[in-house]
């Protein structure tokens, strides 16, 4: 099959033929979910986009919504790899456009306090196209099943970099998924798609829209006060601050607001052994955690780590 039947995906989204060219499969089921996070103003922030889908999902496109007065849209990351190593095709990768002097990222704020997809928005599609081409790759004995991503669970297929403006108050700011984008071709307007590959051989034939669900940034003061050992920030230490570390380290996506705090053993470091020394502190030894240990108080030695909200 023609490789430009397979990008039709790209070509719809590019050109606007808006042309459905096959029935969505019975029972047909995708989403996009952003994750949340919490940052302070100034900052950079990292925003997942998970997708699931139970049908073999080969394309994507994303529109997306978001305050410019508060945020700043830095890049667009690619996170999903091919499990074999090696690279897509770089030509089917819509996440750095730039034409004629337009972009699919606009951070621009002509209208302070508008809200919607005029100001403040970004789009970006891929299709899982390996770069050899379809033909080389099963040849050389790949599969469908092997490339694409894995069915029925959440995959964090991109990532949205954005960057806190400095005078962004205090406050909860949504990110949010809203068809209606418009792309640097004039007169096209997006919208949220998934495409689907209905068999190895098939074209990209089937597209979809998902449903979408919104992510959060909590923008906090940065508060230098804390409590060694206290993961959670309830000014008290026991084992539940060991469990949010420990959760913190093993769950994907679980916020700790004081790093400085979870760093029981103060190395710098937020790891399974701050939770180790804690639970022996507690438990075990007796002793104090390094400072500050008896009241809240300031990080005594330097490192990289943060206080988003301190003791609350």
């Amino acid at each position: 099959m023609r490789r430009s039947c397979v990008l039709s995906l790209v070509c719809w989204a590019s050109l606007g033929t808006g042309l459905l060219l096959a029935d969505p499969p019975e029972g047909l089921e995708a989403s996009f979910r952003f994750g949340s996070t919490t940052a302070i103003p100034g900052s950079d922030v990292r925003l997942p986009v998970y997708v699931s889908s139970n049908q073999p999902l080969a394309g994507l496109v994303i529109c997306v919504d978001f305050d410019e007065a508060v945020l700043e849209c830095t890049s667009i990351e690619l996170v999903y790899q091919r499990p074999d190593g090696k690279d897509w095709d770089p030509q089917v990768i819509y996440l750095d456009v730039n034409v004629n002097g337009k972009s699919n990222i606009n951070n621009s704020n002509e209208t302070p306090g508008n809200a919607g997809v005029d100001e403040g928005y970004l789009y970006g599609a891929v299709v899982f196209w390996p770069e050899e081409g379809f033909k080389a790759y099963r040849d050389a004995g790949g599969t469908m099943e092997n490339l694409l991503p894995p069915l029925n669970v959440e995959n964090e297929i991109l990532a949205v970099h954005f960057k806190v403006r400095p005078e962004a108050p205090p406050g909860d700011t949504q990110v949010r998924f809203m068809d209606g984008v418009p792309s640097v071709t004039p007169g096209v307007i997006l919208a949220n798609e998934a495409a689907l590959q209905p068999g190895y051989d098939a074209a990209l034939e089937t597209r979809l829209g998902v449903i979408g669900v919104s992510g959060l940034i909590a923008i906090v003061p940065e508060v230098s006060l804390f409590l060694r050992g206290d993961s959670n920030g309830d000014a008290v230490l026991d084992l539940s601050d060991a469990v949010n570390t420990l959760t913190y380290l093993f769950k994907e996506g679980f916020p700790l607001l004081c790093l400085d705090a979870a760093d029981s053993n103060d190395d710098g470091t937020v790891d399974i052994s701050d939770a180790i020394a804690l639970l022996m502190s507690l438990f075990v030894t007796g002793q104090p955690l390094p400072a500050p240990s008896d009241a809240p108080g300031e990080d005594p030695t330097g490192d990289s780590l943060d206080c988003l909200t301190g003791i609350r």
